[in-house]
């Protein structure tokens, strides 16, 4: 008998990028780039220190610890993905503007050799990919830069008792049929625009990856450093007195590190990355906004 995983219950985020495969490669390291900061700024409006990740390039599936806050968390995650969204927008990459699907699953999971298994995992991968949520994003814009999903389970859970920053009237019902079984599931379209966190500090959007959200993406930050280092110790041959190599006075002088100074976190063989922020609850007792328009299926 195969050797199984221990089965624990977890909340689970999938998000993906609209219209990735209709850009050019060139334009998709911007993309992912900033997709991980926009993730970035929703774990930190939610408080989560640590999320283990899968990347699919276009999108990314976020497994969260056990034993969260569920009525707190989910709301945050939310409203902290939709400023990061803003944000970036104001300021777009070479891919342009970044709108977004997002889905939100809780149920059993277990680690596996390849990441984690069991079924919550493949229905949150299934519901950010279906046909209604593009339709309904695509319909949104410029409304709306994201679209969120969640089954029903999660939402007779959460959404319909209304906890603060979760309103029932802005999602609408949906059937579905995934692989074959019939699923109702609840999409809400929040409006696009700004979701300053109260409690929090506020989000740098320095275009540099400093302290990282998620284990694996510190090759990001790894190689943005590289590069960063690379342009110090150039500039620094072409300065000084006989071109003489900097390359260790940069490294250990704080001045050169405009954000964040060299740590643990940026050694890309470390498995998890915590941010550094204060850990009390957030309370938000503003409702998400949503598409007014419920015409779609």
């Amino acid at each position: 008998m195969a050797q199984q995983g221990r089965f624990v219950r977890r909340l689970l985020m999938a998000v993906d990028i609209e219209g990735y495969s209709r850009r050019t490669a060139a334009t998709h390291y911007d993309a992912q780039v900033r997709l991980l900061r926009i993730v970035q700024c929703a774990c930190r409006y939610a408080r989560i220190r640590q999320v283990e990740p899968q990347e699919s390039g276009d999108g990314l599936m976020l497994v969260f610890p056990p034993g969260l806050d569920e009525a707190r968390v989910v709301p945050a995650l939310i409203r902290g993905f939709r400023h990061g969204l803003y944000e970036n927008n104001r300021d777009p990459g070479e891919f342009g503007p970044i709108r977004a699907r997002m889905a939100i699953v809780e149920g059993a999971t277990a680690r596996s050799p390849n990441g984690y298994a069991g079924p919550a995992s493949i229905l949150v991968n299934d519901l950010v990919g279906v046909p209604v949520l593009k339709r309904k994003l695509a319909d949104a814009r410029p409304d709306s830069d994201v679209a969120v999903i969640v089954p029903h389970p999660l939402y007779a859970d959460l959404v319909s008792q209304n906890y603060p920053g979760l309103s029932r009237e802005h999602f609408s019902r949906v059937e579905l049929a995934l692989r074959g079984e019939p699923v109702v599931a609840w999409i809400c379209l929040p409006l696009a625009g700004p979701a300053p966190d109260p409690h929090g500090a506020e989000v740098r959007w320095d275009g540099v990856a400093t302290v990282l959200t998620v284990s694996g993406l510190a090759t990001v930050a790894a190689e943005f450093a590289r590069r960063h280092r690379a342009a110090v110790v150039a500039a620094g041959r072409a300065t000084s007195p006989g071109g003489r190599d900097t390359h260790h006075r940069d490294h250990d002088d704080p001045d050169r590190w405009e954000h964040h100074p060299p740590s643990h976190h940026d050694d890309v063989d470390e498995p998890r990355h915590d941010l550094h922020h204060h850990d009390d609850d957030l309370h938000h007792h503003d409702d998400l906004h949503h598409d007014d328009d419920q015409s779609h299926p």
